[in-house]
């Protein structure tokens, strides 16, 4: 088993919650713009939505433990051991 942070390990209950803000955020960007010069807008906020999660799931695979731990930054050559794949 690897030690990477797997799938069944996110807090789903709390990314539903998220979610449903999220969603209840877009319905109102709709309903007050549909008829207005703004028409549109929610389409940008769920396209923004969209990016958020993609690199939020992205982020979570980031072992934090081994990239401070040894003292390393984002910028010298070893970053590359703080990610899911090394």
């Amino acid at each position: 088993m690897s030690d990477r942070p797997q799938i069944k390990d996110f807090d789903w209950t709390l990314l539903a919650i998220v979610a449903a803000i999220n969603l209840l955020g877009l319905l109102e960007i709709y309903s007050s713009t549909h008829a207005s010069a703004m028409s549109g807008m929610h389409w940008k906020q769920l396209i923004w939505l969209g990016v958020g999660v993609v690199v939020m799931f992205i982020m979570s695979q980031i072992d934090t433990t081994r990239c401070w731990t040894r003292r390393r930054s984002f910028i010298s050559r070893e970053w590359r051991d703080c990610w899911w794949w090394r």
